[in-house]
């Protein structure tokens, strides 16, 4: 049997102990006998210490150990992986911290960082042979509650006994109030068949719904800004200028550019402008006329912002009527003002006339920041266009989010592309247009308090 007590030799005799050459220490005892000490091998099965926290079992109660499948017999034997185990007539008694390795323990076991050696005498030879063992700290389960049904205990079972007492010794309305509830307790073993034909029927049609991957790009498509490229590795590959001023409208304004670039002054090219109040607009206008060779691509984009800047302000008694809205935006073609009105408003439901209601004004917004990205290489000021649009910057910001933009400074090779210093784009942050496009959610609710 285990024991939790270290074996103890006799007293040693007075007389001085010799050391022998083959390593085995002798000493004489009073009868003049010599005692034999040696050493087991670490690996042999012998007698083991055991821990009994809480109970202890009477002597006479065997123990078996049990080696894990994988262990090295060659190994010391508390460097296997073993369960010491034994049995009463109602007590089930198990080692629980050597069975499982643990990290970081000299033995690689949950034992006892000491090592233990159990001592034998043999009066007969005269011999003391000396084991290394290991510890083991035994648990206990009581075979008894093992085997009790757990349905006992459960809720279901509490509410029948509960349901009998009242009906045994409850009042009346107690006693309706039971016979109510079972007449409408619902039997699910009786629908089982019905759950697995629902569950058939879910996944025929769950199998025509469409994928997260095909929601969130019909979602992508939806938005209202121009069509996105998510394939783009780069910004210019993001959003195509043919897409917000169709070929139609390009051919038709080149008169209207050459105009402007040839005019004499800035207080004729002042009115051939549909726009005069855009000082962003302006100012890029007039670095744009002041190179030698002015890009019409770049006035294009300045042009088409400010016939977006007029439809902003137009009455909308004025959209009504194409002859009036021609008058208004002159002297753009009229091809050009048809594609606006037919782009940014709409018809609302019950309504006759056509109008720019707040879904036509976000697209409105939002392709015209994008042009503006285009025309500032895609790096653009969001609190200078907040000023200039009259708008707050947290709106802008907004658009700009949701065209793929993010407020920061810009890195090394936007501030080379841009001309600018450290210093100047740490002054303030820009709103740069990044790729691969990821759009920035709308905010839902309130600020969080």
């Amino acid at each position: 049997m285990a024991s939790n007590q270290p074996y103890q030799t006799a007293p040693a005799s007075t007389q001085k102990r010799k050391k022998t050459s083959d390593s085995s220490v002798s000493a004489s005892s009073p009868a003049s006998k010599k005692l034999q000490i040696s050493f087991n091998e670490a690996s042999q099965l012998g007698p083991v210490f055991a821990n009994f926290p809480s109970i202890v079992p009477p002597t006479t109660t065997p123990f078996k150990l049990y080696r894990h499948k994988d262990s090295d017999t060659k190994k010391p034997l508390e460097e296997q992986l073993t369960i010491l185990a034994g049995e009463t007539a109602g007590v089930e008694l198990y080692s629980t911290n050597r069975d499982v390795p643990v990290k970081g323990n000299p033995d690689g076991q949950g034992g006892y960082p000491c090592k233990y050696l159990i001592g034998i005498h043999d009066p007969s030879t005269s011999t003391l042979t000396l084991a290394p063992t290991p510890t083991y700290l035994l648990a206990h389960s009581v075979k008894r509650l093992k085997q009790l049904d757990s349905s006992e205990s459960t809720s279901a079972n509490f509410k029948d006994q509960r349901n009998k007492l009242g009906e045994a010794f409850g009042t009346k309305k107690a006693k309706s109030r039971i016979k109510a509830v079972e007449r409408n307790l619902i039997d699910t073993s009786q629908m089982e068949d019905v759950r697995v034909l629902l569950q058939d029927s879910i996944q025929q049609s769950g199998a025509a719904l469409p994928t997260q991957e095909t929601i969130k790009a019909v979602a992508d498509q939806a938005r209202p800004i121009p069509p996105p490229n998510m394939e783009a590795t780069t910004p210019e590959e993001a959003y195509k200028l043919e897409d917000i001023i169709p070929a139609s409208c390009s051919v038709a304004l080149r008169p209207l550019i050459k105009e402007i670039i040839g005019a004499e002054n800035d207080q004729t090219r002042m009115t051939l402008l549909p726009f005069r109040h855009s000082s962003w607009v302006n100012r890029r206008m007039r670095d744009t006329l002041l190179k030698e060779k002015p890009s019409k691509e770049k006035l294009k984009i300045l042009l088409y912002i400010l016939l977006m800047r007029k439809l902003m302000i137009t009455r909308r008694d004025d959209l009504t009527d194409i002859g009036t809205l021609t008058k208004k935006f002159a002297p753009v073609p009229r091809v050009v003002v048809m594609n606006l009105k037919d782009t940014f408003t709409e018809t609302p439901r019950g309504a006759k006339a056509a109008t720019i209601t707040p879904g036509m004004e976000a697209k409105l917004h939002s392709w015209m920041l994008c042009l503006c990205l285009m025309y500032d290489n895609f790096i653009c000021d969001a609190p200078e266009l907040a000023k200039d649009l009259n708008m707050a910057p947290t709106k802008v910001n907004a658009l700009l989010g949701g065209l793929g933009c993010k407020i920061e400074i810009p890195n090394a090779v936007e501030r080379e592309r841009l001309g600018i210093s450290y210093a100047d784009a740490k002054a303030t942050k820009k709103a740069i247009l990044k790729v691969p496009l990821v759009f920035k959610e709308p905010s839902r609710g309130g600020k969080k308090k």
